[in-house]
């Protein structure tokens, strides 16, 4: 965990991005409010609104892709993998505030994206326990110390398996698990392969940044964004591999 002052200093990007997701937040206002009237009907991840849509454009002149693809991201996320990277996924969140039971991503999981996944977070709001923050826990990914898999349940309608705070701590104590809030700007760089959940908002809303870099035999197995076109030609050869060119 860190800050965007501290990672990405005074960059441009950054400014442009709180403009961006700004702008989304109000392109996108009505969306918010009738999602927020019908938060406690049945429905998968009513909580969380991608304001990006289910597969955004992957298109490289939107900030969106630009801020995963700066190099201190870039770099990062190669130097995590041991490898260059793909980028696989971006977008927005908003989460609203639920009364009802955990669901979903609310639940303990793992991705599984990949063997190793570098994903980045960053705060648009203030995020503290109520405020649906990420909690992992830690020596659960790949690679980790921990070899041993929590019990889980099948949630109603899915095939996703899920894990309670309960059948988690079991594995690993909850006084070892990171929560991590953060004012405004706050970045969580973490391996998704490992245990973790999200999104379970109490108090005021969150609103979120990601993006996730996976190897190149991962994205074969599922898609999140839709592509514009070829690979534009004249860019450093790992922001071409990260979205998808040849080296």
């Amino acid at each position: 965990m860190t800050t965007a002052g501290q990672l990405f200093g005074e960059s441009p990007l950054l400014h442009e991005l709180d403009r961006a997701v700004h702008d989304l937040e109000v392109r996108y206002a009505e969306e918010i409010a009738k999602r927020r009237r019908d938060i406690e009907a049945p429905g998968v991840k009513r909580y969380q609104v991608d304001l990006l849509g289910p597969c955004p454009e992957l298109n490289p002149k939107t900030i969106f892709v630009r801020f995963a693809l700066q190099p201190t991201v870039l770099n990062l996320a190669n130097s995590y993998m041991g490898m260059y990277a793909r980028l696989s996924f971006f977008n927005v969140w908003h989460n609203l505030p639920t009364q009802g039971e955990p669901c979903n991503a609310q639940l303990w999981h793992r991705d599984l994206d990949d063997h190793k996944i570098f994903k980045l977070f960053l705060y648009f709001t203030d995020v503290t326990e109520r405020d649906g923050p990420l909690v992992y826990a830690p020596g659960t990914h790949t690679g980790g110390r921990i070899r041993r898999d929590p019990e889980a349940f099948r949630e109603e309608g899915t095939t996703a398996r899920r894990s309670s705070d309960e059948q988690m701590s079991c594995v690993v104590p909850r006084d070892k698990w990171i929560t991590a809030v953060g004012p405004k700007g706050t970045v969580i760089l973490v391996d998704t392969s490992g245990y973790h959940k999200g999104g379970l908002v109490r108090g005021q809303d969150r609103i979120l940044y990601t993006c996730m870099f996976t190897s190149q035999a991962a994205q074969l197995r599922r898609k999140y964004f839709e592509r514009t076109g070829p690979v534009p030609v004249g860019l450093d050869r790992e922001v071409t591999f990260a979205l998808g060119g040849s080296l």
